[in-house]
């Protein structure tokens, strides 16, 4: 027995608890990291890592350019509703699209196209180009193209990962998800 619990009518209750608490501990840090060895889903889950980032990214900078450009509150707003609401209202038309079509390429091309629609603020910016009107269409568009992206993702979860590693899987991503989204603002912070 350790020093300080010699004479403890409970120590080796106590220990016996410790013991547990260290053991449960090494299998909390395994697990649901075996579903990583599996190739389609690690790519699923660092592409995706890296698509949240962006988003978290984008969300902030959107937001911050709304109010660069105007430094109205309603702006931010208007801003945010525009990159929201159409991705609320477009869902099910997206699941849809989800069904039908190769999930893996429609994930990639509603990634892109999105990208592509993204690296165009910074040019319309530089020349001076850039509204609150086109920053409003750009983040409806940007939410329209990505309408299908989510029940996409949903969907091949379960095609990429045996069926008894989809609940690992799926726990694995959706910390990826919200770390990623979180970080990205945090690091537009600085600017």
């Amino acid at each position: 027995e350790p020093r300080g619990l010699s004479g403890c009518p409970h120590s080796k209750l106590i220990l016996f608890l410790l013991n547990q608490l260290i053991a449960a501990r090494r299998q909390l840090h395994t697990a649901g990291m075996a579903v990583l060895r599996d190739r389609d889903f690690l790519l699923l889950f660092a592409g995706q890592g890296v698509s949240r980032l962006g988003d978290g990214l984008y969300t902030a900078v959107v937001a911050w350019l709304a109010w660069s450009l105007t430094h109205r509150p309603g702006a931010v707003a208007l801003v945010t509703v525009a990159a929201y609401a159409p991705t609320f209202l477009a869902t099910l038309i997206g699941a849809s699209y989800a069904d039908r079509y190769d999930r893996r390429r429609l994930m990639i091309v509603t990634d892109l196209v999105r990208a592509a629609v993204v690296a165009i603020a910074p040019l319309l910016l530089a020349l001076g180009l850039l509204n609150l009107t086109l920053l409003v269409a750009a983040a409806a568009m940007l939410s329209l193209i990505g309408a299908p992206f989510a029940p996409a993702r949903n969907a091949i979860v379960p095609q990429s990962v045996p069926a008894e590693r989809l609940l690992e899987a799926n726990g694995l991503l959706q910390v990826a998800f919200r770390a990623a989204f979180f970080v990205g603002p945090l690091l537009v912070a600085p600017l």
